[in-house]
């Protein structure tokens, strides 16, 4: 009797031991995920109204709810993506804008000031008049801006 007695003790002990680890377990990966929770709204966005009802919102609600809840409503993009588009967008047009003020040399590719005639590089011929209205333009236009003549020398 005292070893069934002792055998259901150790058995008890061995079950406990196996539910308070499975609830540090689960105690332990609920603090990561919302550590990770933090860096990642943290990443997205600058409002910390937004990051702290995220990050209650992970603490409080079961799981399967509150990731559905907080994928929907967190930013698509990250602050650095963003700003990376924003300064791809804006060298795009600073390169855009150059390459219009300027006339590009069909011979050697240098970008030249519109109002020249000649190539700064080569000296190549870079502005053409127009054969119908005699008006000046750039070279590498397929017709004149002026009249719609085509370019014969193209």
């Amino acid at each position: 009797m005292e070893t069934l007695i002792n055998l259901l003790w150790i058995e008890t002990i061995k079950w406990n031991t196996i539910t308070i680890t499975a609830i540090w377990i689960v105690i332990f990966l609920r603090l990561i995920i919302i550590i990770r929770t933090a860096r990642d709204i943290s990443a997205r966005t600058e409002n910390h109204f937004f990051q702290i009802i995220s990050i209650l919102l992970v603490t409080i609600i079961p799981f399967p709810i509150w990731l559905l809840i907080y994928i929907a409503i967190r930013p698509i993009w990250t602050i650095i993506r963003t700003n990376w588009d924003l300064n791809i967008n804006a060298s795009w047009i600073l390169e855009n804008s150059i390459i219009q003020n300027n006339a590009r040399c069909q011979k050697c590719w240098t970008l030249n000031p519109k109002e020249y005639k000649n190539c700064i590089k080569c000296g190549e011929k870079i502005k053409t008049n127009c054969k119908e209205c005699n008006s000046e333009y750039p070279k590498d236009y397929f017709y004149c801006p002026f009249c719609g003549a085509p370019n014969i020398e193209r």
